[in-house]
């Protein structure tokens, strides 16, 4: 509506915009707004506490919300102002973020057998419990000018509401606590009041998950372990431990937290979900209670839930997960509402064009929400789409005989592959993670880069033989360190055109190309005499060359760059020796080796077979 206004009146709501924040306050009739009622799912009876109440407020008041919104948000992510870990109520924030989070947590758990415990809490009126006092102490928490305070206070201070009805409006009533459901400001708002309890959780962790990045060897630095303990997108808080006891001491800050702010929490609707606890004998969970630390500002001794079932799946943020990974109830769930499309769509009057509208547009994102963490099989989902493909043909008159990829092509009916969309939007995934602005996404990507390098290794890693495989003709395929990926000290374009040749020789860690005593790189000539399998020329190949001018200073014998030197790897009577020069094979030089107890011995060399990688020594 205000797009299309003049310019005379463009300039006296300029006027009006900049009177209410050089005052910051806002007119009286600005504080009257109309409250509709929008029932929930399920019969309402009567009862406002079933339906959700959305507060509609004058358009010029939520313009000018929307701007100074625009303003706070921008600074406030830019300079990481809020340190609780909310997903919700800055600009970039997307609930995909906690979702795929809480599916690696999941999946480590379960391929790890690490012990797992998540409890999902219930906020009544979230928005409706905001105390403004504690709110004003939370904005000033985060030393936002106390003109601003001024002016957010206002909106929500000496404000009455009146209530769509079926027959007509309430009479207006004061509201004296909360914030407007409908209000643009509110959810950063939520956020930066409960910013706080995430801050203190995130701060005083105990017993949180960890995720662990995954090594062939145990030697990786522990600082890149990412540790958990909720996972928060606006008012749907959930909390993470790897133990009983953790959990419980979460819930004595989460419960301090909510008494203080007079927030309700409905520890009815808790829902917990746990991998540590073994299936009685008629598949059902005993409750567990969790018993708090009472203080002064916590008179709730304990909390009694009834776990779910570790077969059960349960949804956080529209998406289901299921503790054991298993894919059965969404697939399930994803032909039930295919079927439920195509039983509405069948007897429409509507033609084959205006079907595959509905079903590109109105069912795949759907569907395509619920998928966001289900790899399924493309066998999979030609069943799950059976009924789609049937009432398309069906509204096109086409044969039931015709070929399915026809109705997949663009030239024809253009009917989106369930399969080839979520192909597609696990690789947009991965790419949004790849270049997350946010710190934490970052670290979990490079969790899951590790992951994956890993699992590729893995049947070269691993300390036993495998039968009725050619992979290797090694014996030992177990690696005694590994410090440095060498993916980190190679060109891109190198380590792409020569990872096979890496993965076939067992190298993955500039460690296994380093001298014992930690400071100089292989010379080329030592490691190719020493493969077991010696092929073609000893000449230097690329890859080698690669390496050598990113880790080693040049013209210094292969002596390592001050951040790639490690420590010995062998006892510390190993002494520091310099590898020996290249030379004729006509060259008798000077060498010294050591014996078995570290001490040196002095000699010449006689013969030297280059051929064999061998010389004769005199002492």
């Amino acid at each position: 509506m205000l797009k299309h206004i003049g310019t005379r009146t463009s300039a006296l709501l300029l006027i009006l915009i900049q009177a209410c924040l050089s005052k910051a306050d806002i007119p009286d009739l600005w504080r009257q707004a109309m409250v509709f009622p929008i029932p929930k799912p399920h019969e309402w009876k009567c009862q406002l506490k079933n339906t959700r109440p959305i507060t509609l407020l004058e358009v010029i008041r939520k313009s000018l919300v929307k701007l100074f919104y625009n303003r706070l948000s921008a600074i406030m992510a830019s300079h990481d102002v809020l340190k609780g870990g909310n997903f919700a109520g800055l600009p970039g924030g997307s609930c995909h973020d906690p979702i795929i989070t809480l599916e690696s947590i999941i999946h480590d758990a379960d391929i790890n057998k690490n012990p797992l415990w998540i409890l999902s809490q219930d906020i009544s009126k979230a928005f409706d419990s905001v105390d403004l006092t504690m709110l004003r102490f939370a904005l000033e928490r985060i030393r936002l000018p106390a003109s601003a305070v001024k002016f957010i206070l206002s909106l929500f201070t000496k404000r009455t509401n009146r209530i769509f009805t079926a027959h007509r409006s309430t009479p207006a009533y004061r509201v004296r606590i909360g914030i407007n459901q409908g209000e643009v400001i509110s959810p950063l708002l939520w956020v930066i009041y409960i910013d706080l309890l995430l801050t203190v959780l995130k701060n005083e962790m105990m017993d949180p998950y960890v995720l662990s990045i995954p090594s062939l060897i145990g030697s990786l630095n522990s600082s890149l372990d990412m540790k958990i303990n909720n996972l928060v997108f606006m008012d749907d808080s959930t909390l993470i431990s790897s133990s009983k006891a953790g959990m419980e001491f979460m819930l004595s800050i989460t419960e301090e937290f909510y008494q203080i702010n007079n927030t309700s929490a409905n520890h009815n609707k808790y829902m917990l979900i746990t991998n540590s606890l073994p299936l009685t004998s008629n598949s059902s969970l005993s409750p567990i209670t969790f018993n708090l630390d009472l203080s002064s500002l916590n008179s709730v001794p304990s909390i009694t839930i009834t776990p779910i079932s570790m077969t059960t799946s349960f949804r956080f943020l529209g998406v289901w997960f299921n503790i054991k990974s298993s894919c059965d109830f969404v697939k399930k769930q994803l032909k039930r509402e295919c079927c439920s499309f195509a039983t509405i769509i069948r007897p429409a009057k509507l033609s084959s064009k205006q079907v595959v509208y509905l079903h590109n547009a109105v069912l795949i994102p759907k569907l395509e929400y619920r998928m966001q963490v289900t790899h399924l099989s493309e066998s999979d989902y030609h069943l799950i789409t059976r009924s789609i493909r049937s009432v398309v043909k069906h509204k096109a008159n086409f044969s039931h005989s015709l070929p399915n990829p026809i109705l997949f092509l663009s030239q024809a009916l253009g009917l989106i592959n369930l399969f080839a969309h979520q192909r597609q939007c696990h690789i947009t995934n991965l790419f949004l993670m790849a270049n997350s602005s946010s710190s934490f996404i970052q670290s979990l990507f490079i969790y899951r880069l590790y992951y994956i390098a890993c699992t590729i290794a893995l049947l070269a890693s691993t300390p036993f033989r495998l039968l009725h495989t050619e992979l290797s003709k090694l014996l030992n395929l177990s690696l005694i360190d590994g410090r440095v990926p060498l993916f980190e000290c190679m060109t891109p374009k190198a380590f792409k055109a020569y990872f096979p040749i890496l993965r076939k020789r067992k190298l993955f860690y500039l460690s296994q190309l380093i001298t014992p005593q930690g400071t100089h790189l292989i010379a080329w000539k030592a490691y190719y005499d020493n493969l077991v399998g010696q092929r073609g020329p000893d000449r230097i190949p690329y890859w080698y060359k690669d390496i050598q001018q990113a880790t080693t200073i040049p013209d210094s014998n292969n002596r390592l760059l001050e951040k790639f030197i490690t420590m010995p790897t062998i006892d510390s009577s190993f002494y520091e020796l310099e590898p020996c020069l290249s030379s004729p094979p006509t060259t008798k030089n000077w060498i010294v080796t050591l014996d078995d107890l570290g001490s040196s011995i002095f000699g010449k060399q006689l013969l030297v077979q280059a051929s064999r990688g061998t010389c004769s020594i005199v002492h």
